[in-house]
């Protein structure tokens, strides 16, 4: 889950450039007098999500007007050949946080999924639904870039509480908390289990937030598959560098895996911390023979 910057977009702009082509006049006219209207409620979103409140947020406009928005969404906004596309694409290609930025300029034909960093973004996710929230299907800030795997894991959840409001990737920033750990559940059959840790947090709401948007996006699941395929590759290299080597030796062995991450909440950096310090698994590759 990495924090990322909230797009720079005109609502009014976008607006525009949504319904300047649009063949229904009575739509165009409808859409252009809620402009102004429909800019406050945005607004109104953006304090809201400020104060971890979206779960109050209730702000609606008429009908009609919502289903032309939700209509615009999908005709204008993901239309590859409508102008309006633009705004997606700008969404999509998003900017990470200025303190998580590299002072190296790389590649970018494509973006990594900032909430399950294992993906490429190819799909933008309604925070809060646009079925239950039609007036939000082109607020910009509430247009989250991800993944389709994790945009299907979430389908259209909605919040009751401060404690179910999920992490909103343009505003909640756990970069300082070492939150992601993993727990070796049956050392026989090398089993792994990711999970939030609750030492990290100070502040129990981000914590039981940070906890459900793990959950609901199926994180921990796909961590736990990379990193037994991860094992399944490097397995007969540990068992023969365990078994050659001493115990501070092999510990060294395999934090070198992960010297060079900078960030901490890597499935791969929690994997191999977890190896490291775990007596057991030691014990398991000395005493495994192999061919």
């Amino acid at each position: 889950m990495i924090k990322i910057e909230k797009p720079d977009i005109s609502v009014k702009k976008l607006f525009h450039d949504c319904i300047y082509n649009l063949k229904r006049e009575n739509e165009k006219l409808l859409i252009s007098h809620s402009i102004e209207e429909l800019e406050n409620i945005y607004k109104k979103y953006d304090e809201y999500a400020i104060e971890n409140d979206l779960h109050k947020f209730d702000m609606r406009i008429d009908t009609e007007t919502e289903n032309i928005v939700g209509k615009l969404y999908k005709n204008k906004l993901v239309n590859p050949k409508e102008k309006a596309r633009l705004y997606y694409d700008k969404i999509i290609n998003y900017q990470k946080s200025k303190k998580a930025s590299s002072p190296i300029k790389f590649n970018d034909e494509f973006r990594i999924c900032p909430m399950c960093h294992t993906s490429e973004v190819d799909n933008l996710d309604h925070y809060l639904p646009k079925a239950k929230y039609p007036v939000l299907s082109l607020n910009p800030i509430n247009l989250i870039p991800i993944c389709s795997k994790c945009n299907r894991n979430k389908i259209d959840y909605i919040p009751n509480s401060k404690y179910d409001n999920l992490i909103h990737l343009y505003f909640d920033d756990l970069e300082n908390l070492n939150w992601l750990n993993i727990e070796i559940t049956n050392i026989d059959t090398l089993s792994f289990t990711y999970y939030v840790d609750k030492l990290a947090f100070e502040d129990p709401i981000l914590y039981k937030r940070t906890k459900r948007t793990f959950e609901v996006f199926g994180i921990g699941k796909t961590y736990e598959i990379l990193a037994t395929t991860e094992m399944e590759d490097q397995i007969v290299n540990l068992i023969h560098f365990a078994q050659c080597s001493s115990k501070n030796e092999f510990q060294e062995y395999l934090l070198s895996f992960i010297k060079n991450h900078t960030s901490k909440n890597i499935w791969k950096v929690a994997l191999y911390k977890e190896l490291s310090e775990n007596d057991e698994f030691y014990v398991l590759l000395n005493n495994t023979k192999y061919f």
